[in-house]
């Protein structure tokens, strides 16, 4: 669906259809919101976003609209997260340490990535990450799946009977979507689990570094 067809499924949905009452504007401005809501909640979409590395250059920043990070690749290798205190082991408590390399581990604060070691060529850097929707309108694209866009009508829905003061059926319609916001989330963990069985991983079979287990 598009936005339109979703602002035209609510305005059916309330009788309100033609109603200045309720304006495209802010009925696009909710669409977004809901898309947001299903995105920090239920990460339902999904990037892959890339950058190239500059020889010496060590901090790289995170993507624009990314939420979370699932993997994060330097010139098609799988570098493996590593917290500051792990760092401090590989530099030995001296963070300025700048020995360049083919970066194998990255470290993360305050939406920067840190390589270690510190790249020594211009190579991508691809990231793996869950990320906001973009900003709505008429036309635009929807970010989430289109398993969730009438789910999305039930947000509208509870917002425009609220604004009405009709608290009731704010109420109906915002435990309907609360309902679906555990859908989403059931959907989401099924979905990255893909065509394998959910079982709890052995240690031994977790990635080494030569600090230890990740």
């Amino acid at each position: 669906m598009t936005p339109l067809q979703i602002n035209t499924a609510a305005r059916q949905q309330y009788n309100a259809v033609n109603d200045s009452r309720y304006s495209d504007l802010e009925l696009y401005d909710l669409i977004y919101a809901a898309q947001l809501d299903l995105a920090n909640e239920a990460f339902l979409i999904e990037a892959v976003l890339s950058t190239t590395t500059v020889a010496s250059t060590q901090e790289y920043d995170f993507p624009t609209r990314a939420i979370a990070v699932k993997r994060v690749t330097y010139n098609g290798t799988k570098l493996s997260p590593i917290s500051f205190r792990e760092d401090d082991v590989l530099t030995v408590l001296n963070q300025t340490v700048s020995t360049t390399g083919t970066p194998s581990s990255y470290a993360f604060f305050d939406d920067v990535f840190y390589l270690r070691p510190v790249p020594n060529a211009a190579k991508t850097l691809k990231v793996w990450a869950f990320t906001e929707p973009s900003t709505v309108s008429a036309t635009s694209v929807m970010d989430i799946p289109t398993l969730f866009h009438m789910s999305i009508v039930n947000f509208l829905l509870s917002k425009m009977s609220a604004k009405d003061k009709n608290y009731e059926g704010a109420s109906y319609y915002w435990n309907l979507w609360e309902k679906d916001m555990e859908r989403a989330k059931r959907f989401s963990r099924k979905r990255h689990r893909g065509d394998a069985f959910s079982f709890v991983k052995s240690v031994d079979i977790i990635h080494q570094l030569d600090i230890g287990s990740i």
